[in-house]
């Protein structure tokens, strides 16, 4: 029969900050080791787990208005909840082809890996140093975390042209027939099919139909920057997914020959040139005579 359903381990924020430094194809094998450089501290069921961890972050949208944040007393941060069904209206057919109308539905995360930063009033007084507290009060003006529900325009816009439309993280298309048919009672439908595609992970795409939405995955796992223009200055392709790279410093797949022939060396002047006849007196000097 089939094999077993392996539960993957809870996603570390060190293992999401070492995923983020290293490109690895999976073996298919969980225990397998992750032989990478920089060092890997965990198995390939950690490396599998901050990977969807990182594209579950980046590519689980929602159409908008669909999700509301959770205000109650009981609810977790980051928590949100099915919008009230009589105040919602799914969005039209030509408002799902636009960006306005899809919403990040998972929070975002941050340079540590994780989504939000601690509360630094639920420490106890002398737990933190005056250091401590420094530290994370900068690093959380530095990064501020993301609010829920953002929306799809502010991924990647400093990347956009200026004067340009649309996002560089996202490509929208609409497929199937998009006449619209009216059936007994009035009621209007189109069997169209909104995809909203993933440019930073390859696999990830977001459709819609009718009244439904639903997000999927099918990719290697792995971030990649053939389908987005690199960095205006510093023409580097974007973040943590440069092809056989540790980090976004590109590696060899192989050393260079180190047998190559050297180049000739330029012919140089003689620094000291000798003395023409008509300045000596034309006559060899021996020395042994001269002694």
């Amino acid at each position: 029969g089939p094999a077993p359903w392996t539960p993957l381990p809870s996603a570390g924020g060190s293992h999401i900050v070492a995923a983020r430094k290293v490109k690895r194809l999976m073996t298919g094998s969980l225990g397998a080791p992750v032989d990478s450089t920089p060092w890997f501290p965990g198995k390939e069921r950690h490396l599998l787990r901050s990977q969807i961890a990182r594209i579950s972050a980046t590519c689980t949208l929602a159409v908008d208005g669909f999700f509301e944040p959770d205000d109650a007393e009981e609810a977790k941060k980051n928590a949100i909840r099915m919008s009230d069904p009589e105040g919602f209206t799914f969005p039209g057919h030509d408002a799902l082809a636009t960006l306005d109308s899809w919403k990040h539905a998972a929070p975002a995360l941050l340079g540590t890996g994780k989504c939000t930063w601690p509360d630094l009033e639920a420490f106890e007084e002398g737990t933190l140093s005056e250091e401590q507290t420094a530290a994370l009060t900068a690093a959380q003006e530095a990064e501020p975390a993301k609010e829920m529900l953002s929306g799809l325009g502010e991924d990647l816009a400093d990347l956009l042209p200026e004067g340009a439309e649309g996002s560089p993280a996202w490509n929208i298309k609409v497929y199937g027939d998009k006449g619209t048919y009216t059936f007994e009672g009035g009621d209007a439908k189109s069997y169209r099919i909104t995809a909203v595609r993933s440019m930073i992970w390859p696999g990830a795409i977001s459709v819609a139909q009718g009244t439904k939405f639903a997000n999927l995955y099918i990719g290697d796992g792995t971030k990649s920057a053939a389908l987005v223009e690199p960095n205006k200055e510093s023409g580097l392709p974007l973040a943590n997914c440069a092809a056989f790279s540790s980090g976004n410093v590109k590696l060899p797949m192989a050393p260079e020959d180190v047998m190559d022939e050297p180049g000739d060396l330029q012919e140089q002047e003689e620094p000291q040139p000798p003395l023409p006849d008509e300045v000596s007196d034309g006559e060899d000097h021996d020395e042994a005579e001269a002694q």
